[in-house]
């Protein structure tokens, strides 16, 4: 085969890559609960995965690698959010322990 034809077959192989976010996932699914994976973060992924695979799609790349930034400030955002929340909370139950007393 001539090799500016290897060169072309090459390029245009294409590698599997891990989904967006899969890392994060990880670390979300580990610091939170089902309950707040449930409510707070499932939505949001699902919503992710539809606008980048539908951007892929589309055949735009640029706006999927957008989308996988506005994901990561919403899921940090939302990380942020809960993790206040939830200590909030705590002392909310704290306080009232101590009221009880």
């Amino acid at each position: 085969m001539l090799p500016w034809i290897r060169r072309g077959i090459r390029r245009r192989r294409r590698r599997l890559h891990q989904p967006p976010g899969i890392r994060l996932w990880g670390i979300v699914t580990f610091l939170f609960t089902r309950k707040v994976l449930e409510t707070v973060f499932l939505p949001l992924r699902a919503d992710f995965e539809y606008e980048y695979c539908e951007s892929l799609n589309d055949g735009r790349p640029w706006r999927a690698r957008w989308m996988r930034l506005v994901y990561f400030v919403a899921l940090l955002k939302a990380a942020g959010i809960e993790g206040v929340l939830s200590l909030v909370g705590d002392c909310v139950k704290a306080a009232r322990g101590f009221q009880k007393k």
